[in-house]
């Protein structure tokens, strides 16, 4: 799996600059809440701390990621994938990278208004990407099955 970095930003600096101008209705100098260039070094650092998020989460359910972070993209490998469940690889990227995108705002936010940052999204978000680990891959929770009676057959 593979994501931008350079899309990344862009989304999480439109979404900011969209939530800037909103408040600009009624604090002329909300503007200050908006990314862009300028903030790209420290956006970039709360990606890498989200990835680490992500790699743990991984990691408490058992499941064999890595993520390798280059200059201009992140890219995701998985082990073991489920037969058949190949499709749903698009599902946990969309899901990881809705993530990003939510938490990196969640820091930009808690680093320039505080009272802003809204992590009510977070925990649904995490349980998104564990689902669909689980999903794709063939480790992770197991459904386990009681033995039967097989006395009366």
């Amino acid at each position: 799996m593979r994501l931008y970095i350079e899309d990344i930003l862009r989304e999480i600096n439109i979404l900011n600059w969209y939530r800037g101008e909103a408040a600009k209705r009624v604090d002329a100098n909300a503007d200050f809440v908006q990314s862009g260039s300028d903030q790209q070094d420290a956006l970039l650092s709360y990606i890498r701390s989200v990835i680490t998020d992500v790699l743990l989460l991984a990691n408490a359910n058992r499941v064999k990621f890595i993520c390798e972070v280059t200059d201009d993209e992140l890219l995701f490998a998985l082990s073991p994938l489920r037969a058949g469940r190949e499709h749903l690889l698009d599902v946990l990227k969309q899901a990881i990278r809705q993530y990003i995108i939510y938490e990196v705002r969640r820091l930009w936010m808690m680093t320039v208004r505080p009272e802003w940052a809204d992590a009510s999204l977070r925990e649904e978000m995490k349980r998104n990407i564990r689902d669909a680990m689980n999903a794709v891959t063939a480790g992770g929770e197991r459904i386990r099955r009681r033995p039967t009676d097989l006395a009366g057959i």
